[in-house]
């Protein structure tokens, strides 16, 4: 359909009253100036597929009012609770085009991932923005935990073929180890002497 035909299909069923909470969110200010030209164009559309859902939502909302004047009480309950049931699809709809919108961006948005991926966490709630109300908050509390991770995490060691764990990188090897190591070489110098008196 031609953006003006739907523009005149928006402005013949506004927004009914109490109903704030049926919205296209937008993306918030500040991850919307570090978005490439590519992901705004594609958001774009994405959004227009959403403006088009949220006002199909005001139609039947609309159509839910006149069936209400109705006199036929049996006809009335019937045909209320199956436009009631169509707005709660189209409001699970335009919720889910609002997840896929933000996981759409995620490589975009910091090119630490453990940011991106609280940005996009399903606890992030979208409200009339998309990545809810306090990107600024989500962020800091997602980079203090990558912080901690890193100061509780083991680095690995390759000795010998095989993989030793120590727990801080500079951490010199245990004792045992040490006396082991001692022994083997005290062995093995053993068995090349017996070796040289053998072949005198």
């Amino acid at each position: 359909m031609e953006i003006g035909k739907l523009k005149d299909l928006f402005e013949r069923h506004p927004r009914p009253a109490n109903t704030d909470k049926i919205v296209v969110p937008k993306v918030n200010s500040e991850i919307w100036a570090t978005l490439s030209a590519r992901a705004k164009q594609r958001d774009a559309k994405a959004l227009q597929v959403q403006r088009t859902i949220v006002h199909s939502t005001f139609c039947v909302l609309e159509a839910v009012n006149d069936v209400l004047e109705l006199e036929n009480e049996h006809i009335k309950e019937k045909v209320v609770k199956n436009l009631t049931d169509a707005v709660h699809m189209l409001g699970l709809t335009n919720y889910d085009l609002s997840l896929k919108r933000r996981h759409a961006m995620k490589f975009e948005l910091s090119p630490d991932p453990m940011v991106a991926s609280a940005l996009c966490a399903p606890e992030v709630k979208v409200t009339e923005f998309l990545f809810g109300k306090d990107v600024a908050k989500t962020t800091s509390k997602a980079k203090s935990v990558a912080d901690l991770k890193k100061s509780f995490g083991r680095p690995k060691n390759v000795q010998g073929g095989a993989y030793r764990y120590r727990r801080w990188q500079n951490e010199a090897p245990r004792p045992f180890y040490r006396k082991k190591q001692n022994q083997d070489r005290q062995e093995r110098s053993k068995f090349q002497n017996f070796q040289k008196r053998d072949r005198k």
